[in-house]
């Protein structure tokens, strides 16, 4: 019953109604009333969240609405800005005079002011194309147009000054178009299907045939060729590129000639060009507007081309013509080029690249022979080639006037004099980091290497190393791999293997020029040091001899036998000559050998005559003189430096000396004889003879000497015996291994002489042989420098 008495929480106009009923019927109410609010609640909650929703999104159409209106009053903006009030006057003017006098006006006047019309919106319509670079095949078109249009109004009896203005710069545009139609076809990135375009254009443009518009292609590409090579870029890319173009403007003709080109002009050729598609969709020329007053000949122009039909045999013929008369181009301009090359290694590189592009492309490129373009290259790069390897094989001749400018100017300068291996300077250098100053030091004294000296050979050495780079890289061609651009087919003219040309030909050419060249050098520089030594002067001659001698060693040392005949000496013929010079000189500065034997006097006797030996008593050792003698000679050679001594040179040396040391022993001798012929005969002593006897031939020998002041007999013949071992001993010092034709032993002549007066039985002519080479051979390291040979 209270339950159906529960009322509607809806129904009731205040809280205070509520109350009137029981308690249970009241809490209904308020658990009623809860609910409904949270149902408002949840109602409410999704509304406003709906509503949210669309407030965000009005809120960006609106800020997009506000810079959409702000972009457009910019536009208007601009476009009021820009705008120009007098010629909006004018055309509305205009307007409502045509509107005035429409009823009136000639149909032939609106027609030539319509196509005049149309030929400046034409002109207007190619500098805009011209400025973005369109197509030159579309200017060309709209040129004709405009062309046409010019013919049609100056037909025309009264001729505006408007009229002209135009002709003139239709006249210069198409100039222009035309420039760029060569530039076009100069490009190396211009395609084939670019240059058929081009030449379509230029066929329009100029009312050329089709075989009129590839000999100009031919012209033009020949033009750029030698343009190409007249730069002469020091990188040598310039060749690069006008080889490409030459290759590759043999493909595109190749192209051209295959119907491509005839039939891009026909298409030219079927309809007339104010209907063409492209050029009815420039918007800049109101096609729709001003075609109906266009003239009958303008609209239905249609051009005219020749087309050549070439036959294969004519293609042919004229790739070749073309391909020979460009490859010659090519050859000179490349050849002038080429000279200013002076590197070898570059153009190595240059060759390199330049094979590696024809190679890759000549199967696929119809020429007049590729043989003669590979012989072509082949020889453009080999000339090069050898002409900076004659050059650099010529640059040894530094050597020679370096040296000449030294000896010539030997007497104004101060040379550096010979140093002891025992210099304090030398001995207290730093021994650190292997000691390499140090042994360079040691090696510069050995050798008698001074500042001029060690100039000059700088200068060699670098010379020998450019040479040995060269041989390298010219070995390093044997290496080059071509493989990957030979083509399996061989050529239609020829069936050598290129390979077997760059690989093994061109290094055995070069390699043979460099021998040849290198070997001329040293000719030459043999006949500047020829020069040089007939130039010495007066004045040291020997130390100017000693000079050329160490310069001529240390070439011939580090000559490169490699590039020289095996019979081939460096200056063969001088050294001799420069070596009797300083022989000369070391004889003239030595005293002379003297011998002067002491014969008067009491107990005069020969030197060392107590340490004779054997049976009869022989001399053991020379006199003193002899020893002083070659003790000084020593010292003279010493001092021009001990590397110059060699078996050669002391050769000569010796030569010299058997003369001068023969007439001193000869002149003593006389003396010898001289005195004996003045002294009292007296019978020399028998060997066989007992002591008695010897004893008392020895007591009146010395009551002679003390009564008679002339020698005994018995000295004069022990200094004679002492004479002929000088002269043994000297033959063994000064004598040479190999005697030379019309050598002249002077000083055996002067010890037969000798010995045929004293011993003629020759009966102790062996023992002093003997004694004089034992003795030779326990003092020759005392004169080392003479034992040299």
């Amino acid at each position: 019953m209270a339950a159906a008495e529960t009322p509607d929480p809806q129904s009731l106009k205040s809280w205070q109604e509520a109350f009137q009923y029981p308690v249970p019927t009241v809490r209904r109410v308020e658990q009623e009333l809860r609910r409904d609010i949270a149902s408002n609640k949840e109602k409410l909650r999704a509304l406003v969240g709906m509503r949210y929703r669309d407030l965000l999104g009005t809120a960006e159409t609106i800020v997009e609405m506000s810079g959409e209106i702000e972009q457009v009053d910019s536009h208007l903006t601009d476009i009021g800005r820009r705008c120009n009030p007098r010629l909006m006057e004018k055309k509305a003017a205009h307007l409502t005079q045509v509107k005035r006098d429409a009823s009136g006006i000639d149909v032939e006047s609106r027609a030539f002011a319509a196509q005049m019309a149309l030929q400046h919106r034409c002109i207007s319509a190619i500098s805009r194309l011209l400025r973005k670079s369109a197509a030159p095949l579309l200017v060309v078109k709209i040129i004709v147009i405009a062309r046409s249009l010019d013919i049609t109004l100056s037909q025309n009896k009264t001729k505006p000054p408007f009229l002209e203005t135009l002709r003139n710069q239709l006249i210069s545009l198409r100039r222009t178009i035309v420039k760029r139609i060569d530039r076009r076809l100069t490009s190396v990135k211009s395609t084939a299907d670019d240059i058929i375009e081009t030449l379509a254009a230029f066929c329009l443009a100029t009312s050329s045939s089709s075989e009129d518009a590839i000999r100009h292609f031919h012209r033009v590409r020949l033009n750029a060729i030698a343009a190409q090579l007249d730069l002469c870029d020091p990188s040598g890319a310039n060749i690069l590129k006008a080889l490409r173009q030459y290759i590759r403007t043999l493909q595109i003709t190749k192209t051209l000639f295959s119907r491509r080109l005839s039939d891009s002009l026909g298409r030219l050729k079927a309809r007339p060009i104010l209907t063409d598609p492209d050029v009815r969709k420039l918007d800049d020329l109101d096609l729709e507007i001003f075609e109906r007053w266009v003239a009958s000949d303008v609209k239905n122009f249609t051009p005219w081309i020749k087309l050549t039909d070439f036959q294969k045999s004519d293609a042919e013929k004229s790739i070749k013509q073309w391909s020979k008369e460009a490859f010659e181009s090519f050859m000179k301009g490349t050849q002038k080029c080429l000279k200013d090359f002076h590197n070898f290694a570059e153009v190595i590189l240059l060759r390199k690249q330049a094979f590696d592009i024809w190679l890759s492309a000549r199967s696929s490129t119809p020429t007049h022979s590729s043989f003669s373009i590979l012989e072509g290259l082949r020889n453009l790069f080999n000339g090069q080639l050898t002409a900076i390897i004659r050059a650099q094989a010529r640059n040894l001749d530094s050597i020679g006037k370096k040296a000449s400018s030294l000896v010539t100017d030997w007497d104004n300068k101060n040379h550096d004099p010979a140093q002891s291996l025992w210099d304090p300077a030398l001995t207290s250098l730093d021994y650190s980091g292997g000691a390499s100053t140090f042994k360079q030091a040691v090696m510069d004294v050995l050798l008698g290497r001074d500042s001029d000296i060690s100039s000059i050979e700088e200068s060699y050495h670098a010379w020998r190393s450019s040479v040995e780079t060269t041989r390298n890289l010219v070995e390093e061609l044997k290496r080059t791999r071509w493989e990957d651009t030979f083509d399996e087919a061989e050529d239609e003219d020829t069936a050598v293997d290129p390979a077997a040309l760059l690989n093994e030909d061109d290094p055995a050419v070069l390699r043979e020029e460099q021998n040849s060249a290198v070997s001329q050098a040293f000719v030459d520089l043999q006949s500047s040091f020829r020069d040089i030594a007939r130039s010495f002067g007066a004045s040291s001659q020997s130390e100017k001899a000693a000079f050329m001698l160490r310069l001529i060693r240390d070439i011939r040392r580090d000559a490169p036998d490699d590039y020289l005949d095996d019979n081939f000496i460096f200056a063969q013929e001088i050294v001799p000559g420069l070596q009797e010079t300083l022989a000369t000189a070391v004889a003239s500065q030595v005293n002379p050998l003297t011998i002067k034997p002491q014969l008067s006097g009491p107990g005069q006797k020969v030197p060392g005559r107590t340490l004779w030996k054997g049976e009869p008593e022989l001399p053991v050792q020379p006199t003193p003189a002899i020893f002083k003698y070659l003790r000084r000679l020593n010292a003279a050679m010493d001092h021009y430096g001990p590397d110059l001594w060699n078996p050669s040179s002391v050769a000569v040396l010796k030569t010299t000396l058997v003369k001068h040391t023969a007439e001193s022993l000869q002149s003593t001798y006389k003396s010898l004889s001289a005195t004996n012929e003045s002294a009292p005969t007296s019978s020399p002593p028998s060997d066989n003879s007992n002591s008695e006897d010897s004893e008392t031939k020895e007591q009146s020998s010395k009551s002679s000497e003390s009564n008679d002041p002339s020698p005994s007999p018995q000295l004069l013949r022990d200094w004679k015996i002492q004479l002929i071992f000088d002269s043994i001993y000297l033959q063994k010092v000064l004598a040479i291994k190999e005697v030379s034709e019309g050598y002249k032993d002077e000083l055996s002549a002067v010890a037969e002489k000798i010995q045929a007066d004293v011993d003629p039985k020759k009966e102790f002519s062996k023992g002093l042989t003997k004694a004089a080479q034992e003795y030779w051979k326990r003092t020759e390291l005392l004169f080392g420098l003479l034992a040299t040979s």
